[in-house]
């Protein structure tokens, strides 16, 4: 097997894990938050921030992390340079970055959030990059 095979196996898996802890994080974020609020003494209004900032970047978390077992599983059949992968990977970037602008704007009102938004334009740019390169190659190979 070659090593980008263990690679994209080893990526499946914690695709699949990381499902199941955005599943769990989205059903205990309100107790979690709540406890956290009470515990160090924080704003009531510092559980209504990061609510109305997680819950909308869930759904963007989940569609990204389908979008990349899409791709692991392409790559696994040898499908690297593809169509699909070069659809999945621009969703991924939008993602990416409508996430990272909604923790930006976060950020104002609770400052981790400006960290985690800038991560998260960070990481649309880098796969923007790579969506660049292979949609390069792919229209290269169908002239």
């Amino acid at each position: 097997m070659k090593d980008y095979k263990k690679s994209a196996e080893f990526t499946l898996v914690i695709t699949y894990v990381l499902m199941g802890l955005l599943i769990c994080f989205a059903v205990i974020l309100p107790y979690g938050v709540t406890w956290y609020v009470e515990k160090m003494g924080r704003s009531a209004d510092l559980a209504t921030v990061v609510m109305l900032t997680c819950y909308p970047c869930t759904p963007l978390a989940f569609v990204a992390i389908l979008s990349l077992q899409k791709i692991m599983k392409n790559v696994l059949k040898g499908n690297i340079v593809n169509e699909n992968n070069l659809k999945c990977l621009k969703r991924l970037a939008v993602c990416c970055f409508v996430a990272g602008m909604i923790m930006a704007f976060a950020g104002s009102f609770y400052m981790p959030f400006y960290i985690s938004g800038g991560s998260a334009l960070f990481c649309s740019v880098v796969v923007k990059v790579v969506y660049d390169i292979l949609g390069h190659y792919i229209k290269k190979d169908e002239e």
